[in-house]
């Protein structure tokens, strides 16, 4: 399998992310972009593949054990694509919009 390195230069997670923004990017391309590198037995593009699928599966449910049954995650990667995923949550539900339902007046409901 290719590295990194052996992509064009546009096909790269970091570099496709500067120039059309995370948007543009697949799940795995995002993850690949949050470790970096592999190890030296699995590239980072087949641990990331793995990672995503997991991240499919498990949801707001993953967990460090799912993530580090991943061959080539440890704990130093597990906690950086579980921080990620708490600081988005974070700030996220934080802007959540909160939808307010008002009571309907009476002689505008028809069930009434």
């Amino acid at each position: 399998m290719k590295t990194i390195k052996d992509l064009p230069e546009h096909s790269r997670p970091r570099e496709k992310l500067r120039e059309k923004g995370a948007a543009a990017l697949s799940d795995e391309e995002l993850v690949t972009a949050i470790l970096g590198m592999g190890t030296a037995g699995v590239d980072v593009r087949t641990i990331a593949r793995q990672v995503a699928s997991l991240i499919r599966e498990h949801k707001t449910g993953l967990t460090l054990d799912h993530l580090q049954a991943v061959p080539g995650v440890g704990l130093a990667k597990a906690c950086q694509i579980l921080s990620a995923f708490e600081l988005a949550r974070r700030h996220l539900l934080k802007d959540t919009v909160k939808i307010t339902v008002e009571p309907v007046e009476k002689g505008c409901n028809p069930y009434t």
